[in-house]
């Protein structure tokens, strides 16, 4: 029951994170579906550094949770995208290192880490 709340959890932190690029490039020509889009978009970017950190704590506890529960089927994989979503907080750590190519680091890991959670939410 554990594992389930974890990977869903994860599961919606992630997709929270990942509908940013997106929501924010988006336009509507209706004002109420334009203003709306934006109130979320600011909310969503409002909360995106905490939601990331609280996929680190929740995608560890998902691996614990699954290796005690004898489930390591989808390990290796796990392995790599929660490997990707530290490199992912590195590189906004790093900011200040990579000036303006920071954006463009962090943007490659995200397409990066989309890629791998389908492989590991596929089962492949």
């Amino acid at each position: 029951m554990l594992n389930i709340l974890l990977s869903v959890t994860a599961t919606v932190l992630f997709v929270l994170l990942c509908v940013i690029y997106p929501l924010g490039i988006l336009r509507f020509s209706e004002k109420s579906k334009e203003k709306q889009r934006k109130s979320v978009d600011c909310f969503l970017r409002k909360i995106h550094k905490k939601m990331g950190v609280w996929i680190i704590v929740v995608s560890l506890l998902h691996g614990i949770v699954e290796i005690k529960a004898g489930n390591l089927d989808g390990m290796f994989s796990g392995k790599i995208c929660f490997l990707l979503l530290i490199l992912l907080w590195l590189s906004y750590g790093l900011k200040r290192v990579l000036k303006e190519k920071w954006m463009i680091v962090h943007r490659i890991l995200a397409v990066l880490t989309v890629i791998a959670v389908i492989v590991h939410v596929g089962g492949m």
